[in-house]
């Protein structure tokens, strides 16, 4: 296994390389057709065990299973595994209602109106510290985490990214993937 981990300035470094190629991204017209509108089915939801990743209580998490059988946690173990094959240190840890408080976690409030127990923990080369992102539990949004993994994984520019992702991520704006990349792997760039 090829070990591809950089540090956190260095993982800016090449976000500022990334960023060069914002004017040359030229994104397709997307075009949706779609005559029903998906709706969580309750025989989907289950309710999953797990063990809070700080405290070790149990507790139980609504996952919904769709793409095929897999639930929205599976598909999130899955990214995780992709990122820790590039040589980085990611996880999905889940938190008790009790732990949450205490660490003081974000709600997953840009998409959802109830607070998440799972999180997506990255940790550059040399960090002391994860990144945690909230994910959801109810959809299984991915986005943000494939987009870091294509940059993760080398992609020259913002164009590479797009065409390899443009059928599965609803970002379609140069701003939008440096949003994504930002949040989850916890950068910083000057403006």
């Amino acid at each position: 296994m090829k070990d591809f981990s950089l540090t956190k300035e260095e993982l800016e470094e090449k976000l500022r390389e990334l960023e060069k190629s914002r004017d040359g991204f030229d994104q397709l017209e997307r075009v949706f057709a779609c005559c029903y509108a998906p709706a969580a089915i309750p025989e989907l939801e289950k309710p999953v065990p797990k063990a809070c990743t700080e405290c070790g209580n149990n507790f139980e998490i609504t996952g919904m299973y769709g793409h095929g059988n897999a639930s929205t946690l599976e598909s999130y173990e899955e990214i995780a595994k992709d990122f820790r094959k590039l040589g980085y240190d990611a996880h999905i840890y889940y938190y008790c209602d009790t732990c949450i408080t205490k660490k003081g976690l974000p709600k997953y409030g840009e998409y959802d109106e109830e607070d998440t127990h799972v999180f997506f923990a990255f940790k550059a080369k040399g960090a002391d510290e994860y990144r945690l992102t909230p994910l959801r539990t109810t959809f299984c949004h991915e986005d943000d985490l494939l987009i870091a993994l294509e940059f993760l994984k080398g992609a020259p520019n913002y164009q590479e990214i797009y065409n390899e992702l443009a059928v599965v991520v609803d970002a379609v704006t140069a701003d939008e993937y440096k949003d994504c990349i930002t949040r989850v792997l916890g950068l910083e760039l000057d403006s």
